[in-house]
């Protein structure tokens, strides 16, 4: 496992900590969702505007009327990200170029504002994420106090490190002579 007791017990101390990494991994499940959604469109079409769509809610631009998404991509790679094979994006790429759906200009791609009205209802859903909530810096903290709180939180750290290493230490003694004691009974 990634994340171990040595995790949590960081994490109980800084709770700011654990709380940025429930975000991230809600954000990353966002993600895989928003992922799973558009392989499940039958339309490669619908598929590779979803997948611009969701693109463009990460890392496009407001151009006028369009979405500007600066992206150098392969038909092949594009295929790997909505589950097709490269023939079949070139196609679908072309089929939404004759409509105006999607168009590219070298690494850009742009789509029209209205390229979204074929999807029906799904395209009432909200484009954008709502932001992650900012941590509430206290305003009314004292220099004095935080480093008097940063010295007991380092004297706290301190006692825990030499407290594991008393645990570790007795465990490799208690190994040792319960590897002594298995020898001397084989």
């Amino acid at each position: 496992m990634l994340l171990d007791d040595r995790f949590l017990a960081v994490a109980q101390r800084w709770p700011r900590l654990m709380s940025r990494v429930l975000r991230e991994s809600a954000s990353q499940l966002a993600r895989f969702s928003d992922d799973l959604a558009i392989s499940q469109l039958p339309r490669v079409e619908d598929r590779l505007l979803a997948m611009f769509w969701t693109l463009a809610d990460r890392w496009g631009a407001r151009s006028g009327n369009d979405v500007r998404v600066r992206l150098a991509v392969t038909h092949g790679t594009l295929g790997r990200l909505i589950g097709a094979r490269r023939p079949t994006v070139s196609l679908g790429l072309r089929s939404l170029a004759e409509t105006g759906a999607l168009r590219r200009e070298g690494d850009d791609w742009l789509m029209p504002i209205t390229s979204l009205d074929g999807f029906g209802p799904v395209a009432a859903m909200p484009v954008q994420r709502p932001a992650a909530p900012r941590p509430r810096v206290p305003q009314s903290a004292e220099p004095a106090s935080l480093i008097a709180r940063s010295a007991a939180l380092r004297a706290e750290i301190a006692s825990g490190r030499a407290r594991r290493a008393a645990t570790i230490a007795e465990a490799r003694r208690l190994r040792l002579t319960l590897r002594g004691d298995l020898e001397a009974t084989a």
